[in-house]
């Protein structure tokens, strides 16, 4: 992780990664999830609480000096050191997340498409991030001292202590990037439990964090705002295809360097199609278009308009009228026979037209 963050610190670096950067953004958001989910269901105990920090140096000390510690002893002391070290790992990789995730936020527009998409459709990092910042799981209080998990570790504040952490800088900075710029934010919908989730971030954005982060001052303008609007819809996320590129065994490698030549044999056929090339598009549409085709997609089956029974064949001729039987087909045909012949012509005519 501590790679991931040193390679997207730098845009061109980050950008070269590609679809790749899917896999990265993944990743980051489990890590995040993990810490927001313990916050959410143990909301007064942290993943990794201080206390343990201090056992487990004493209890490494204890083993390494080897004074009144029995095997048995010793290896649960060992067994209850990993699993912790386990979940302090995971408030590292936390904090190493959450600056990946500003970093890529801020340097979206050099970025895939998709990965705009990951991060607001697919994972919904906003309300990720919001989640956090309220639940603030890299703080708490213990014995009277105030701790914050700063890099690796929890660090008891000092007065004057300033009131964001680099970790809680990050996630601001994310949340600024990604709901501030115009475009991306075209793209979210603001819904009642997305706007529920970022109103309660007013209250931590107080006089004090403004004047060590100012750069939030358009962020806390646009909360307040948020109180006062109604709920947005999004507009519709770009289709994106992915287009195959040329390989050199393909077109590419064949017409390497006669890309005038290539230009001037498909020219006739694009430009100054002759009777047949638009003959055989004629009957490519009339393919396509066929109504047995297209029919099939139809939701409700076909009635006979003599009985009114679910009808399998039709008129012959103009193709549009459907009967169940030939008996039907035969009785309705008085009154059929001046629409069928108007169709038919109708038709013919505009063979005849476009052919022509």
């Amino acid at each position: 992780m501590g790679l991931l963050e040193n390679l997207v610190f730098h845009e061109d670096s980050a950008a070269s990664l590609d679809g790749l950067i899917l896999d990265v953004i993944d990743h980051s958001v489990r890590q995040l999830t993990r810490i927001a989910t313990h916050a959410h269901t143990h909301p007064h105990h942290p993943l990794y609480h201080p206390v343990e920090a201090m056992d487990a140096r004493q209890g490494k000390t204890a083993r390494e000096s080897g004074e009144g510690v029995d095997c048995e002893v010793k290896e649960e002391g060992l067994v209850k050191e990993v699993d912790g070290e386990e979940r302090r790992v995971g408030l590292v990789l936390g904090c190493r997340a959450a600056a990946i995730l500003h970093l890529l936020s801020s340097c979206l527009g050099r970025l895939p498409l998709c990965a705009t998409t990951r991060l607001l459709h697919t994972h919904d990092v906003p309300q990720l991030l919001a989640s956090l910042l309220h639940l603030s799981p890299w703080r708490m209080t213990h014995a009277g001292g105030r701790y914050v998990f700063q890099e690796t570790e929890w660090v008891e504040e000092k007065e004057p202590a300033p009131p964001l952490s680099r970790t809680e800088c990050q996630l601001w900075a994310a949340l600024h990037a990604l709901l501030m710029d115009r475009e991306t934010l075209a793209m979210y919908e603001v819904n009642s439990g997305r706007r529920a989730a970022l109103l309660k971030l007013r209250g931590h954005l107080n006089d004090a964090a403004l004047a060590q982060v100012p750069a939030l001052e358009p962020l806390a303008r646009w909360l307040a705002a948020l109180t006062l609007t109604a709920p947005q819809e999004a507009r519709p996320p770009p289709l994106v295809t992915t287009i195959s590129q040329l390989g050199e065994a393909g077109v590419a490698g064949v017409w390497e360097g006669r890309w005038g030549e290539l230009a001037d044999l498909l020219k006739p056929r694009f430009l100054s199609p002759t009777p047949e090339d638009l003959q055989v598009l004629a009957t490519n549409m009339t393919a396509a278009w066929d109504l047995d085709a297209l029919e099939a997609l139809l939701p409700d089956t076909p009635v006979c308009a003599t009985c009114g029974n679910p009808a399998g064949r039709r008129c012959s001729r103009c193709r549009a009228q459907w009967y169940c039987r030939r008996e039907c087909q035969v009785k309705h045909w008085p009154d059929h026979k001046k629409l069928c012949d108007l169709l038919n012509s109708d038709l013919a005519t505009r063979k005849t037209s476009f052919i022509e």
